[in-house]
């Protein structure tokens, strides 16, 4: 289903999932312009609507009819300056604050004339990216996550360990998951997710059609962690969205990091996305204290000179 052109926006549902990947599927893997992300998490807010302009797209984060204010974002690589202008000149004519919210890095180094432009970046917003390669081999992790998954695994001597997928699209299987939500403790890694408003519960009974994956962690054959993640075209990465955790036995955070690390890793996958921390101390902590290696940054950008934006087009 094709999009409208700018100034025309289409409401992003379902069946724009095959239209919208196949346009940002040579961009970076950022998981804030996914299209999981979009309608998994903003979608909960807020309608997101989407518009074409000179190949780029748009994206619309609220589209209330009484909001009064106007989000709108720009991903692509094709005369960026002049789709600038032209969006900036829109939002002045309907009232709205001229500037563009959460642009990702990569459209910003295909400006011909960023001198023309004011950039905010938005720490909040920027996406912590992590090498698989920091637990697996396990070699390669912190000495003391090392003795933690040893010490683990010896006690765990006889009981069946297995990781991997369970089909969402069985109702039994949504009903583990959101059962083990129910049960287990909401603290540690798991309070992380408890006021995401419905998403992660969203994700879990709509995987299949918005695009979510997951792997889980049985021990015994009972369900003690488990992972929803989104794998982009770009196989070496995937978007962390949810994890959680039984919490049944000391130590398990440590020995279910390693044993997901390993099963993502035989998968192709070498970068973790960590998602943004949207300026909450208890989750920069969390990010920061895995090492990333690096960024997807975001920033705001506004014109710098009205009069030369405009008279650039």
């Amino acid at each position: 289903m094709p999009f409208r052109t700018f100034p025309d926006f289409s409401v992003l549902t379902l069946q724009h999932r095959k239209e919208y990947e196949s346009l940002i599927k040579e961009y970076p893997p950022i998981a804030d312009f996914s299209f999981p992300f979009l309608l998994g998490w903003w979608g909960l807010q807020a309608p997101v609507a989407v518009s074409i302009i000179e190949g780029n797209i748009i994206v619309s984060y609220c589209t209330k009819a009484n909001d009064t204010i106007t989000e709108l974002s720009l991903i692509g690589t094709n005369k960026i300056d002049e789709c600038m202008c032209q969006i900036f000149d829109y939002l002045k004519e309907q009232g709205k604050a001229c500037r563009l919210v959460h642009v990702p890095e990569f459209v910003i180094d295909n400006m011909r004339f960023p001198e023309l432009f004011n950039f905010r970046s938005e720490r909040s917003y920027d996406e912590y990216l992590m090498a698989l390669s920091k637990f697996y081999p396990l070699e390669n992790a912190p000495r003391h996550h090392v003795k933690r998954v040893v010490g683990f695994a010896q006690r765990l001597a006889g009981v069946q360990v297995s990781v991997g997928p369970v089909d969402l699209s069985r109702k039994e299987n949504q009903e583990l998951l959101l059962g083990a939500i129910r049960k287990w403790p909401k603290r540690g890694i798991n309070s992380l997710a408890s006021s995401n408003n419905g998403a992660m519960e969203n994700a879990i009974r709509h995987a299949e059609e918005i695009g979510f994956n997951n792997v889980c962690l049985k021990l015994g054959g009972e369900l003690h962690c488990f992972m929803i993640f989104y794998a982009p075209q770009d196989k070496e990465h995937i978007s962390l969205e949810y994890i959680q955790l039984s919490y049944a036995m000391p130590e398990l955070l440590s020995f279910s990091i390693n044993m997901l690390a390993e099963w993502l890793f035989e998968q192709g996958v070498r970068y973790v996305n960590l998602g943004m921390d949207f300026g909450k101390p208890v989750l920069r902590v969390a990010k920061v204290a895995l090492q990333p290696v690096n960024f997807f940054r975001k920033y705001t950008i506004e014109p710098a000179f009205s009069r030369e934006v405009s008279r650039l087009r």
